[in-house]
């Protein structure tokens, strides 16, 4: 029944962000379920996101640490879905701080993703935003919930695509090996 509902919730997943991707090498590549690691590191595209304090970031300020970047949105079926597992996971790993996490939401104004947060007691993620999904869609992603995986040195380093059981067993060695390795 769980394989069943997973499949579902993947059918319905997807952002309404219609832009045309810069790098046709990836036109396709970051729409379909799984695991995906980068041919070699790569520079994060230099596109600001919003903080909860109203001033921009970008993913390069995450350097010093493996980074765990998600990309949402509140009324995202495969984002609800994979959210209690995935705030259980940072209330357990966050406080350690050996691992930067970063949720954009790429859809919503900004009340709209505080009042969901708060709502399901989601303490651990901040309500950044990703104004006009500007990152999302220069990074050629095309459907949410999408994770990607920087290293210590916040070079792109592979991506999540689709919901994941942050509490199983593959999602817990994925957190391990970033902690570990700096890296996948």
């Amino acid at each position: 029944m769980r394989a069943f509902i997973l499949g579902f919730m993947l059918s319905l997943m997807g952002v309404s962000v219609a832009a045309a991707c810069a790098n046709p090498m990836r036109s396709d590549i970051f729409i379909y379920p799984g695991f995906k690691k980068f041919p070699s590191p790569e520079t994060p595209p230099d596109v600001a996101w919003q903080r909860p304090d109203g001033s921009e970031g970008q993913l390069s300020d995450l350097r010093g640490k493996p980074s765990l970047v998600t990309f949402w949105f509140p009324r995202c079926p495969g984002c609800q879905f994979e959210g209690p597992s995935l705030n259980a996971m940072l209330d357990r790993v966050k406080p350690e701080g050996q691992i930067n996490f970063l949720a954009l939401s790429v859809q919503g104004e900004r009340e709209e993703v505080v009042q969901y947060l708060a709502q399901r007691g989601y303490k651990s993620m901040d309500p950044n935003i990703d104004e006009g999904a500007k990152l999302f869609s220069e990074l050629c992603f095309r459907a949410t919930p999408v994770h990607l995986i920087l290293d210590t040195n916040a070079e792109m380093v592979a991506v999540l695509v689709g919901p994941q059981d942050w509490e199983g067993p593959k999602a817990t060695s994925l957190i391990n090996a970033l902690i570990a390795d700096g890296g996948v």
